[in-house]
């Protein structure tokens, strides 16, 4: 069977759920490729197994580049008005140019996994039959609110068939949607890997503690770090941030003039290859994964399992700091705070430390439990196997 994998404007170098399909396919030893519009980061994913085919032609990619530096240069209102209708513009022009490619190319596979309603709405302009498309929601409502929820509805109801990453996001999409669609379910997940840990805690070593992400407000890294910086605990532990900002370097800058004169606070946002990443977060003890969206929006609720930071953290061994209220987070492996209090954060630390192996314990359980994408990719192959597989 040859499938393809479309993921237009969503950067599948972040996105481990992608990457993790993409490798459980080419094991399968079925044909596969990966479509995108381009690379977002500084450097491609680490895919081996499969191929990846960029759509857009180079000069096209050149010149959104520096239009989006013309843009931060020239930041005043009335500019920002202008550029509305320069991004209309742009984006008819770069879907003329697209087009042909996404039909001449993609209607050679037997099924297409479409991901997020940007690549689904692309295939469905291009005139590429949906009754073949498996679609994948990776951000719950908050991709699709850019578009008209009738239309995105339409789309849905067409598609082979649905994937989300928890019952209770199916059940708020189709809510907002209004429809009835019976989803299957991919939790933001990593393919299965072997963890090799020593615990620090309990030999007195400094407590080390991760952030791996994007650097947004919603993180709440400001809130959390203005908490540590002065007690006892920032002292005893050694916290790094490492992650990107695509859009957020105003506030990227501001943590590193605030916090990244501390030793104990380390501060980077250079990319990490794949095959590295693991091993990095294996150097450490414990997560963090805080979140403050909109909850108005759906994807800002039922987060437990769509998070691919709090996937990579169970499956590097580390326990998980946050503040995602759910019966799952008030044990282990999770350290669940309430607020940002420091008396919180270091009361939670210190139960932790008590019984920090069983914590590690109870993170690598977790993740092969739920965050196990060969698990849940095993039906939703099959599936696929049987209907296109001719």
């Amino acid at each position: 069977m040859k499938i393809g994998i479309f993921s237009y404007r969503y950067p599948i170098e972040i996105s481990a759920t992608i990457k993790g399909i993409a490798s459980y396919i080419a094991e399968k030893n079925d044909q596969c490729t990966i479509f995108i519009d381009q690379f977002y980061g500084p450097t491609g994913p680490n895919l081996n197994e499969v191929t990846v085919h960029i759509l857009k032609p180079q000069w096209l990619i050149q010149s959104a580049s520096w239009y989006s530096q013309l843009k931060r240069i020239f930041s005043v209102r009335i500019m920002r008005i202008i550029f509305i209708f320069f991004d209309i513009f742009i984006k008819k022009i770069e879907e003329i140019i697209l087009l042909p490619k996404v039909r001449d190319q993609l209607n050679q596979y037997d099924c297409v996994y479409a991901m997020e309603v940007h690549s689904l709405s692309l295939l469905f302009k291009s005139g590429f039959d949906l009754a073949k498309v498996v679609y994948f929601s990776l951000e719950s409502d908050q991709i699709i609110s850019l578009y008209n929820r009738r239309y995105v509805a339409r789309l849905l109801e067409q598609c082979y068939s649905c994937v989300i990453q928890s019952k209770e996001r199916g059940d708020d999409l189709k809510k907002k949607l209004n429809i009835e669609v019976n989803f299957q379910y991919l939790p933001v997940s990593l393919r299965p890997v072997k963890v090799m840990k020593n615990s620090r805690a309990e030999t007195g070593q400094p407590l080390k503690i991760v952030y791996s992400g994007f650097f947004s407000e919603w993180s709440c890294l400001r809130e959390f770090l203005t908490q540590v910086e002065y007690t006892d605990l920032l002292g005893k532990s050694k916290i790094a941030l490492q992650g990107h900002a695509m859009g957020t370097e105003k506030y990227l800058a501001e943590l590193i003039s605030k916090f990244g004169k501390h030793e104990n606070i380390t501060i980077n946002s250079e990319f990490i290859n794949d095959s590295e990443f693991l091993r990095f977060l294996n150097d450490f003890d414990v997560g963090l994964a805080f979140y403050n969206g909109d909850e108005e929006l759906a994807n800002w609720k039922n987060l437990l399992y769509a998070s691919g930071k709090i996937a990579c953290y169970l499956w590097a061994g580390l326990s998980v700091m946050t503040n995602i209220d759910t019966e799952e987070t008030k044990r282990a492996p999770f350290i669940f705070i309430e607020d940002f209090s420091s008396e919180t954060i270091e009361n939670r630390l210190h139960e932790y430390s008590k019984s920090s192996v069983d914590y590690q314990v109870a993170a690598i359980e977790f993740a092969q439990r739920y965050y196990n994408l060969d698990r849940f990719m095993d039906r939703i192959f099959a599936d696929s196997r049987k209907v296109f597989s001719g």
